[in-house]
């Protein structure tokens, strides 16, 4: 509350003590109050987070942390109306943006103030009031999710890294000779950090999240996550595949390879992420600006056909059903369908899954995706260890895959 109410200031210590441990000032603004009660350590990475709904009747202000800043624990301090409550969809929701941009197991610093109309908030869910429901919450957490996704894209500030400097007149290190210290490299040759240290690794960056909320683990082999969705990886046994098209489409990859970016590739050091499109990579004594999309789309392709018909798979436990999943894919306001002219979502909904259902074994077969014979995908294929494919795009993925491919026989 003291945070919350920064223009009022706060004293509180205990029975006894002379010292308070809390003290704020109404002088102070609301990121000083934020460095007496947290430290400066949070108050110099702080970025100011505004945004507002008019269909929604929604107003948002609040601080959050940068990319620099990561902590053990995610510290979700969150008023609406002005009282300190709390919703899991809106700190789950907070966590999966920052997923993006902080190191695996790195948590923020996050304090939101929401206003909303008195009438769309139930506060009757709780005996201590502490929990409400809000109309339209679904709506106001992707809000409030895009919000904070373009407050962090627009911080545009570099990450920082503290080094300790010697002493005026302290000993130089035992093992440091007079010809070491005048023969040392100069900057522009060095190399920041080595690619095969743990920090330099792209993997603890990743984000294996399937969608907003979803918290989940590794344990011998099984993901779970907080859906109730459990899905396994199982690995094939290699066999060698001679196919002349897939033959084909290698040796082109092949003859388009370039040997300096596979060094790239395999020998870089991931650097952070720059926006929602960009990334940096060091590599040597340089720096690499890399546009994600196409980057990962062709890392993907390479994938696919260096793994034809070797995926392991992902088994979705409880099955996904292709009839329900697409007629809501074509319904939604994404899918931008026209029902005159692309057909009633009812129709195409039964093609897709007749067609997916009667060549069932041939996707298995080739691309690791299990249809029963309930027209439901039972598997999908894991084209990189150890990463899990975002959900809310199997809908689509489905759509497509039913309607885009035009050449039976590739199918």
């Amino acid at each position: 509350y003291a945070l919350h109410n920064y223009t009022v200031g706060f004293s509180c210590k205990r029975h006894g003590q002379v010292s308070s441990d809390v003290l704020t000032t109404p002088q102070d603004d609301q990121q000083q109050t934020i460095r007496c009660l947290f430290g400066n350590t949070i108050a110099r990475e702080l970025v100011k987070l505004e945004c507002t709904s008019q269909s929604l009747n929604l107003q948002v202000k609040g601080w959050v942390t940068n990319g620099n800043f990561s902590q053990k624990k995610t510290t979700f301090i969150l008023f609406i109306n002005g009282r300190l409550v709390d919703n899991s969809q809106i700190k789950r929701s907070v966590e999966a943006v920052y997923s993006v941009c902080l190191p695996r197991g790195g948590r923020p610093w996050v304090y939101m103030s929401l206003t909303l109309p008195a009438e769309t908030i139930d506060v009757n869910v709780h005996p201590t009031k502490k929990e409400i429901r809000m109309i339209n919450e679904a709506e106001i957490v992707q809000e409030l999710r895009d919000g904070l996704q373009n407050c962090l894209e627009n911080a545009n500030v570099s990450r920082t890294y503290e080094v300790q400097t010697l002493l005026p007149g302290a000993e130089k290190l035992a093992n440091q000779t007079e010809n070491e210290s005048s023969t040392a490299q100069l900057p522009q040759h060095m190399v920041r950090a080595d690619h095969t240290l743990q920090q330099g690794a792209m993997t603890a960056y990743l984000s294996s999240s399937a969608g907003i909320g979803n918290k989940r683990r590794f344990d011998d082999g099984q993901l779970q996550e907080s859906s109730g969705m459990t899905r396994r990886l199982t690995k094939r046994t290699f066999r060698a595949i001679r196919l002349a098209s897939v033959q084909e489409m290698m040796d082109a990859v092949n003859a388009d390879t370039r040997q300096d970016l596979c060094e790239l590739v395999q020998q870089h050091v991931f650097v952070g992420i720059v926006d929602s499109c960009h990334m940096l990579l060091q590599h040597r004594t340089k720096l690499f600006l890399v546009a994600m999309h196409p980057f990962t789309r062709e890392m993907m392709y390479q994938a696919c056909i260096a793994g034809f018909s070797n995926f392991s798979t992902i088994t979705l436990n409880p099955p996904a059903d292709i009839r329900e999943l697409v007629e809501e894919y074509i319904k939604s306001p994404m899918a931008n369908w026209k029902t005159q002219e692309d057909g009633n979502s009812e129709e195409v909904a039964e093609y897709a899954v007749n067609l997916l259902r009667s060549k069932a074994d041939m996707l298995l077969e080739y691309f690791g995706i299990g249809i029963d014979d309930e027209g439901r995908v039972t598997k999908l294929p894991a084209l990189i260890p150890d990463y899990i494919p975002c959900l809310l795009e199997l809908p689509k993925f489905l759509l497509l895959l039913a309607t885009e491919v035009r050449n039976s026989s590739a199918l």
